[in-house]
């Protein structure tokens, strides 16, 4: 799995590690929507990646394995006095899960949220069966887990269901104050220290944008419904509740049905957010499993489980590892376009570039990932025929900060795209950048050479007038 491919958001993950690494400063520089952490913990694998010549790519992928070994390892270690039956049970349905199951996802957020988690929710179904655990193991499930459940604010009600529950199982031998608890809120603490102390920009210039237009991207309910993991939801859950007897059964029942919940909260519709919950439903239902068992109703049980955990790999084998349905459309374009040169794409979805951009050695001048807050915009626009004094103030920055980035580095390409595919319901994103004056008046140098799908082609015919800002950052192009 050395070189399975990894999504548009996790090579965009590593692009801003490595324009950290060369001195940007996140949330000014860059404008990115999630929280500094995932950008954080790229760093070290960008940097290790630059001294062994790997891509980025295969460097994450290395570091999710390592991750995923130390959550399997620590797994091992609380869970040491199992019979042998049973150790390999666990261990192969956590092995499956965190490594298997997420294959369209790898390296994805809740890919990691996962890795971390498992080792938790396997340590509270210890502490309900009254199993002792050794100090040193339980903080290290803490830190562990501080690391996946950290990436979203959303996640905090994972710990919070898992104390609940085990308030339920324990009564008044309930202990909240234990090794991985106070783990976990030490790192809490220090984390959110560190995003006041060095990611404060991301409350002044991010939060207000996504307060006033992330909505824009919000899914309707029938489409978040309609996915095939809820199928397997609807399938898994009451085949869980029907054969799950088990501390452990119960809790990952719970747990599961907390980050659906998670799911459904975020409103994205997103198919990598429902990985959380799908594998800690295959982790449930694995251990359920009885082999050898003389009663029928135990065998039924066994068959009915083995069917639905069957059922997960097949349909993580049909979908495959995570491939980009608009590659072909946006390098029929790209090729011409030598490493080194800039492009721009206009549009609301990053996969409509990214990673491209990254596999071409291309430099990407905006300092947002793509215009997300065209969906908004346009959104508001149609339903009232104008926009508030709020959304004009943000359609006027981001069209100011998109034609400084174009005086920066003159894009020798700039794609189009109609955006009939995406919540902006086919604005047009081109006239919305043209009414900016200066970003005409740098569109002037560029003329269409051609139309494919949704995308539309401009290629720079002359050099722009206008004169380079003196505070131009420095973006580094992947290495060719």
């Amino acid at each position: 799995m050395r070189h399975i491919p990894v999504s548009h958001d996790v090579i965009w993950q590593m692009w801003v590690a490595r324009q950290l690494i060369g001195g940007a400063q996140l949330y000014v520089e860059i404008l990115e929507l999630n929280p500094p952490l995932w950008f954080w913990l790229a760093v070290p694998v960008e940097w290790v990646a630059q001294i062994i010549a790997l891509t980025p790519g295969e460097a994450i992928v290395g570091a999710v394995f390592v991750y995923a070994t130390v959550s399997l390892l620590l797994v091992a270690r609380i869970c040491s006095d199992l019979d042998r039956w049973h150790r390999f049970q666990l261990l192969a349905s956590v092995g499956f899960a965190t490594i298997c199951l997420p294959i369209p996802f790898f390296a994805q957020r809740e890919h990691l949220t996962l890795i971390g988690a498992v080792p938790y929710v396997i340590l509270a179904a210890r502490r309900a069966d009254r199993l002792s655990t050794p100090f040193v193991n339980a903080v290290l499930v803490g830190l562990v887990a501080a690391i996946g459940l950290a990436l979203k604010h959303y996640f905090v009600l994972i710990p919070i269901l898992l104390e609940v529950w085990l308030r339920l199982r324990l009564r008044r031998m309930w202990r909240p104050v234990r090794p991985e608890t106070t783990t976990l809120a030490i790192c809490g603490i220090v984390y959110a220290a560190s995003v006041l102390l060095y990611a404060h920009p991301y409350f002044d210039n991010i939060v207000p944008m996504l307060t006033l237009a992330y909505d824009g991207y919000n899914a309707s309910y029938l489409r978040q419904l309609v996915r095939f993991f809820v199928g397997i939801w609807l399938i898994g859950f009451p085949l869980l509740f029907w054969t799950g007897r088990s501390n452990l059964a119960s809790v990952a029942f719970w747990t599961s049905a907390g980050f659906v919940a998670i799911y459904f909260i975020q409103q994205r519709g997103f198919d990598y957010h429902s990985l959380p919950a799908t594998g800690l439903l295959f982790i449930g239902l694995a251990a359920t499993l009885q082999i050898g068992t003389p009663s029928l109703g135990h065998a039924l049980r066994s068959i009915s489980v083995a069917s639905a955990l069957g059922l997960m790999l097949v349909v993580v084998a049909i979908s495959g590892p995570y491939e980009n349905s608009k590659r072909t459309i946006a390098e029929h374009f790209l090729n011409g376009v030598q490493p080194g040169e800039a492009v721009l794409m206009i549009s609301a979805n990053p996969s409509t570039i990214w990673p491209m951009i990254e596999e071409a050695g291309l430099v990407w001048p905006s300092r947002h990932m793509t215009f997300w807050m065209l969906a908004a915009i346009a959104q508001q626009q149609q339903q009232q025929g104008s926009l508030s004094p709020r959304m004009q103030l943000l359609a006027d920055e981001i069209r100011m900060q998109t034609s400084e980035d174009m005086r920066c580095y003159e894009p020798a390409i700039i794609l189009v795209d109609d955006l009939r595919r995406s919540n902006a319901n086919g604005y047009d994103a081109l006239r919305f950048f043209r009414q900016y004056e200066p970003f005409e008046e740098a569109f002037q140098s560029y003329k269409p050479i051609g139309k494919r799908k949704n995308l539309t082609a401009f290629v720079r015919q002359t050099k722009s007038k206008s004169p380079t800002p003196t505070s131009c950052r420095t973006v580094h192009a992947a290495r060719q």
